[in-house]
Formats: C-alpha cells, sequence, structure tokens
C-alpha cells in the first residue's frame, strides 16, 4: 500500500499519558503533531462495545514510535488507539475510536449495548469515578437518565491503577 505525501492532509497531535506533578493521576501531554491520512473504516471498535466511541477510524501517518498508550487528538476529538500495523517501511497505519459521549436510561443502553440490566448497572458502578460528572448509582432506577462523558484522562488513568490490562493494551 503506498500512501502518496498529499493523502495526508490532517493534522493529528500524539498525546502521551504523564503523571501529575505532586498529584494522584495523570494527564495527556501533546508530544508531537504530526500530518495524517485520516479516514472511517466503517468497522465497530472494541471501545464502541461498552459505549466509549462509535466508530473505528484509521490514521496513516509515517512511521514514528508509538504505542497502544498513547492516544491521538483529531479536530478537537480524543482519539484512543487500538491497533497499530506497519503497511510498508515508511508508513504505520493506527486503528482508533472516536470518542464521543453516550447518553439514555439505564434501560436504554442495557438495550443498546446488549446487556443485562444489572450488568449494565455494574458497568456504569465501575465507570463512575471516570466520568465528568457521576451518575446517581446509589438512587438510579431502570428510567434514570445517565451519561458516559468520560474524562479520557480520568478513564486511562483508574484503568492502569485498576491493573486491568485487558482494557488499555491489546495484542499488536
Amino acid at each position: 500500500m503506498a500512501v502518496r505525501a498529499g493523502e495526508m492532509r490532517e493534522r493529528v497531535t500524539i498525546l502521551t499519558p504523564t503523571e501529575k506533578a505532586g498529584k494522584k493521576g495523570c494527564e495527556w501531554t501533546e508530544t508531537k503533531t504530526t500530518w495524517a491520512k485520516v479516514e472511517k473504516t466503517g468497522k465497530r471498535s472494541l471501545f464502541s462495545t461498552v459505549g466509549a466511541g462509535r466508530e473505528e477510524w484509521r490514521v496513516t501517518m509515517r512511521k514514528q514510535p508509538l504505542t497502544l498508550h498513547q492516544a491521538l487528538r483529531w479536530r478537537g476529538h480524543f482519539l484512543f488507539l487500538s491497533d497499530l500495523t506497519y503497511p510498508d517501511r515508511g508508513h504505520m497505519e493506527v486503528s482508533t475510536a472516536l470518542i464521543e459521549p453516550v447518553t439514555g436510561t439505564v434501560k436504554e443502553l442495557a438495550g443498546r449495548f446488549g446487556a443485562e440490566l444489572s450488568l449494565m448497572v455494574g458497568f456504569l458502578d465501575g465507570i463512575n469515578d471516570s466520568l465528568k460528572t457521576p451518575n446517581p448509582i446509589e438512587t438510579m432506577e431502570e428510567d434514570t437518565p445517565v451519561s458516559l462523558d468520560y474524562d479520557p484522562e480520568k478513564l486511562y488513568y483508574n484503568m492502569v491503577a485498576a491493573k486491568a490490562k485487558w482494557l488499555y493494551e491489546l495484542p499488536q
């Protein structure tokens, strides 16, 4: 697969998690901005199955040091990395999940993701510490409106802190 320089018209910023000085947690630090080709694949990403993203996007850029622990920012959107491939010597393809908030009632979200109501409640409880505005877990009913609008920094930190490598390390 040959990629011509003229096809890489989008600016993407590589983000790296760094420890906050003197504080608990991490923050995303802008490491580098580079030219890339960004396209929707039409596939669903790993993160979309849990409501963290919708569709998979492929970012093609010149080969450079990049790991699945990093993220990308493109046009103001946060992109979680899910796979890195190298189609030729000079380029890399990065499969990503475009992060968008998901809202609805507990029952609606359970139906949307094909989960039992009790499993959805457990998921909401588990992700609550990573949300921008926590959901009312203690008083939640099936018709309670909830949001999965999470802070990517908090979510990544909490996944690492939970030692849940299956959530942030995927085989390459």
